[in-house]
């Protein structure tokens, strides 16, 4: 691993953010610019928006974690700032803006389970206890479609297995040490 990748992991890991790299002949491993400016002590991070509904993805390069989610958001979503080009194809999260769309991020090694994000948050404050495979990757859900995704709640998470098993080695009865039959 790089100088600089060891001091992002490093500083992530300070602030309860886990993050993970790829192997070097990945396309996000070679598209993550996110880097940690040891002076500020910030991280600046690369940001994938997935706009579902629209079929739009944008990145975003060094974003300081001090911003707000929202703050990052409405770059895209205020009529006034959002590229011109992007207009035709977002018209429906621009008519809702920031406050009325939600913005989920993927949980890591389970299939199709989101985290819901608050966009008053600071970056750090929502990527805090999460698991994030070389950048975070925002998805921006309109609120008609949020009932289709399957939100997980923190403290539901935490309740796992610290062993990181599934689940479902812990939960079911009728599995025990001895699978065998023998008594």
């Amino acid at each position: 691993m790089a100088g600089h990748q060891h001091k992002l992991q490093n500083a992530s890991r300070q602030k309860g953010i886990q993050l993970k790299f790829l192997p070097k002949c990945f396309t996000k491993r070679r598209q993550n610019t996110s880097w940690y400016d040891i002076r500020q002590r910030c991280i600046y991070w690369h940001i994938l928006w997935d706009f579902v509904q629209a079929e739009v993805k944008l990145h975003d390069e060094r974003v300081p974690e001090t911003e707000t989610l929202g703050q990052c958001l409405n770059r895209h979503l205020n009529p006034a700032t959002c590229r011109a080009e992007l207009r035709p194809k977002l018209p429906l999260y621009l008519e809702d803006g920031a406050k009325t769309n939600f913005v989920l991020v993927a949980i890591e090694g389970k299939h199709a389970s989101y985290h819901q994000l608050d966009v008053s948050a600071t970056i750090e404050d929502n990527l805090k206890g999460k698991v994030i495979v070389e950048y975070p990757t925002f998805i921006v859900v309109r609120k008609e479609q949020i009932t289709s995704y399957n939100i997980v709640r923190n403290d539901v998470e935490r309740q796992q297995d610290v062993t990181g098993m599934p689940s479902f080695f812990s939960s079911n009865p009728n599995l025990s040490s001895n699978s065998s039959g023998e008594e």
